[in-house]
């Protein structure tokens, strides 16, 4: 019953870890004003790079989680293999198991959630530019008479 407790106090130990390493990924430059959702970055592209790193680091997390997924599983199967296997140790790692999902959802919604910034942001780039290639046409136009 000891060594149950102290892997129960481990795992939650961990996830919490996990966790709040994921709130870290947070991006934070967005302020919501009524139904509008706010870019306060010096540019767009920042805003992208901001986007990029979180990611990255929700990835290197989503890899952390599914190792302790795997041990989570190799407990369970250590467990399994010893005559005494309890309901305790089995619905523990079941409540292991359902905690590491919860976390991988949690990033993975994050990361969609960042895909979906990066697309508007990317998207507002690309008007702009289609706005400023607009106008350099006739700038080249008048220029090129000149010339």
């Amino acid at each position: 019953m000891e060594h149950v407790t102290t892997a129960n106090s481990k795992l939650l130990h961990e996830c919490e870890i996990l966790r709040n390493r994921l709130q870290e990924c947070s991006v934070s430059f967005l302020i919501e004003e009524e139904d509008k959702l706010i870019v306060e970055t010096s540019s767009p592209s920042d805003a992208i790079d901001i986007l990029t790193t979180s990611d990255n680091r929700i990835g290197l997390l989503l890899a952390e989680a599914q190792l302790l997924a795997q041990d989570i599983q190799s407990s369970d199967a250590r467990s399994d293999e010893t005559c005494n296997t309890n309901d305790i140790n089995g619905s523990n790692n079941e409540l292991g198991k359902m905690l590491t999902d919860i976390f991988v959802d949690n990033a993975r919604l994050r990361m969609q959630v960042n895909s979906v910034i990066r697309y508007v942001l990317h998207k507002n780039v690309n008007s702009d530019k289609e706005e400023e290639e607009e106008e350099s046409p006739l700038r080249r136009t008048v220029l090129s008479k000149f010339l």
